[in-house]
């Protein structure tokens, strides 16, 4: 008898098949669970990624609120307070939002730029 026919009867090509199928599920298992846990880490990153988009735009939308109502009660709004005011409506605006401070935005810009006189000061000239 020869060699190949030796093995085949005491079933080593089996036993190496199933070695080799053993040690393939195990090296496929864990390129799963690899591929599983970074597919859950990018869910995580883009979870936080929403989260802080959605506290910033809170956050920004508060700042335009404050100031646009002190703005608007002080009558007025110079030069730098608009671009401040337009800088922040921009990046707020760039985030998604629905333009629930547009009016607002609008009312600032549409202030003037100089303090208005009072009366007596207008007299006084």
């Amino acid at each position: 008898m020869e060699w190949y026919n030796i093995l085949m009867l005491i079933g080593i090509p089996s036993i190496i098949c199933v070695i080799f199928s053993s040690f393939w599920t195990k090296i496929m298992s864990r390129a799963e669970k690899r591929q599983k846990e970074e597919e859950e880490k990018e869910a995580k990153l883009e979870n936080d990624l929403v989260l802080l988009k959605e506290a910033n735009q809170a956050q920004l939308q508060a700042q335009l609120y404050e100031m646009g109502d002190r703005l608007k009660k002080q009558k007025y709004a110079s030069m730098l307070e608009k671009t401040c005011y337009e800088k922040l409506y921009n990046s707020y605006h760039k985030l998604g939002q629905n333009g629930v401070m547009t009016d607002l935005y609008c009312d600032v810009m549409d202030l003037p730029t100089e303090k208005p006189q009072s009366p007596r000061q207008r007299k006084a000239k």
